[in-house]
């Protein structure tokens, strides 16, 4: 208890210094809560879906051994020959649009998918 009474007779000694340390605890705390907060979100908590481990990516191979994603004509020819999916979904990342409501376009990045996307997911 002696010294927590010293401590803070030495903080109130000095209020240039309690501010300082004051600020550098509450910069650090919001620091490490937000930093916690992004990779508890994208790492630690599973998807939101019912069943993610049984969620897989179909990718082609081109000739130069690389992954790029397959054609929609390759698509619904695996989707109508599957016999041992559930369910399978097409979506295409790296879209670009323009959106107006009135007044300027807005560029927006999005995906192109199928019809039973969510569905399937």
């Amino acid at each position: 208890m002696n010294d927590f009474k010293f401590a803070l007779r030495q903080l109130l000694k000095n209020p240039g210094f309690t501010a300082v340390a004051v600020l550098t605890l509450a910069l650090g705390i919001g620091a490490n809560t937000a930093v916690f907060s992004v990779i508890n979100a994208t790492l630690l908590r599973p998807f939101p879906y019912e069943n993610p481990e049984r969620l897989i990516i179909l990718q082609e191979r081109n000739a130069g051994g690389g992954l790029q994603d397959a054609s929609y004509l390759n698509f619904a020819d695996w989707r109508s020959q599957s016999t041992s999916f559930e369910s399978m979904a097409a979506q295409r990342e790296g879209e670009s649009f323009n959106f107006s409501c009135s007044g300027e376009p807005d560029w927006l990045q999005g995906q192109v998918v199928c019809s039973d996307f969510l569905q399937t997911l």
